[in-house]
């Protein structure tokens, strides 16, 4: 508006000679039912942030400081979380090798006592080697229902423990998912 009223100023006489004063008048007043109200909108509009936003600054930067010490306090937490899962594998990997000779083992016992029953079986005919024949086939029907039984008890553990990790690993990766967005790929 101020800069219709300077053009006004400038160019008056130029204005009236030429007969486009109505012309002008009409001009300034559109403008300024048009455009006034959205200037005075916007105005307010800004007021209303710098008055809401501004004298509420100590209130945003302790919310935004108490979320950025909870983002702190969780990267904190799964750095904890990772160094546990570190000291879980180094642990693993130190009894891998055991692990190892422990199933050879239990595939091991078991297969020589079999062979001994086999052999108490095919030399059972013999007379001179009947009551070993016999001793070898009580032992190894013996030692079978142990490492049978040994090895249910063992399997179901090792059943539940690996659904038990899994699931852990399943849920870890959901975590890690929901997160990833706020913290990275951390």
């Amino acid at each position: 508006m101020d800069s219709f009223v300077g053009f006004y100023t400038l160019h008056s006489d130029g204005l009236n000679a030429s007969d486009a004063l109505s012309q002008f008048d009409d001009a300034s007043s559109q403008f300024e039912e048009k455009v006034g109200p959205i200037t005075d909108s916007v105005q307010e509009m800004l007021h209303t942030l710098e008055w809401d936003l501004y004298d509420q600054a100590d209130l945003l930067d302790s919310a935004i400081s108490g979320a950025l010490d909870q983002l702190q306090s969780f990267d904190e937490q799964a750095t904890d979380w990772e160094t546990v899962i570190f000291e879980y594998e180094a642990a693993e990997l130190g009894t891998r090798e055991i692990r190892r000779a422990g199933v050879f083992i239990l595939f091991a016992v078991p297969f020589v006592f079999s062979l001994m029953g086999f052999a108490g079986i095919v030399f059972a005919n013999k007379r001179t080697c009947s009551s070993a024949s016999f001793n070898s086939i009580r032992i190894a029907g013996f030692v079978s229902a142990v490492c049978g039984s040994l090895a249910l008890v063992a399997a179901s553990v090792f059943l539940c423990a690996s659904f038990v990790i899994n699931d852990a690993c399943q849920m870890s990766s959901l975590v890690i998912r929901d997160f990833e967005p706020f913290v990275g790929d951390r």
